[in-house]
Order: structure tokens, then C-alpha cells, then sequence
């Protein structure tokens, strides 16, 4: 099995060019469609702790839950 793996969305321009460099460097790889099985958390939580830079979007957690929130007014939608 590869330790490559490609977490990707079809619907998104820039999985979808991710996965085309993945591929284009020729590199065994195994894809996990995200909107079919997400990550776990603690593949996630990993990952941030890894590469703290992959956090590009703010995520808000709080009593009612956890989100990312992008645009920045669904922060509304969880703290309201």
C-alpha cells in the first residue's frame, strides 16, 4: 500500500489540480474522495499539527459546535 494518499473533492478546481500533480509525479498513490469518507478527526488533527500552514480558513468552536467558517458570516449562524 502507498503512503501517498490523495484526499480529494471532484467538485473543487483545486483538488482536482492537486491530484493531477500527484499523478503527474508519477508517484504510487491511493485517493480518498473526501465527500464520500471525510477524513477522521484524527487524520485531520494530524495533519494540522504537521502542517500547521494547511489551515486556511478560520474554524470556530463553540457551544453549539464546531465549524469552519467561510464566508466569515457563518460564524453568525453557530455563536447567534
Amino acid at each position: 500500500m502507498s503512503d501517498t494518499i490523495a484526499c480529494h473533492n471532484l467538485n473543487r478546481g483545486i483538488s482536482r489540480k492537486g491530484l493531477t500533480a500527484v499523478r503527474g509525479a508519477g508517484l504510487e498513490h491511493r485517493v480518498a474522495e473526501s465527500l464520500k469518507r471525510p477524513p477522521s478527526r484524527g487524520e485531520l488533527s494530524g495533519a494540522l499539527a504537521a502542517h500547521p500552514i494547511l489551515m486556511e480558513r478560520p474554524v470556530v468552536f463553540a457551544p453549539r459546535g464546531a465549524k469552519l467558517c467561510r464566508p466569515a458570516e457563518e460564524v453568525q449562524a453557530l455563536i447567534g
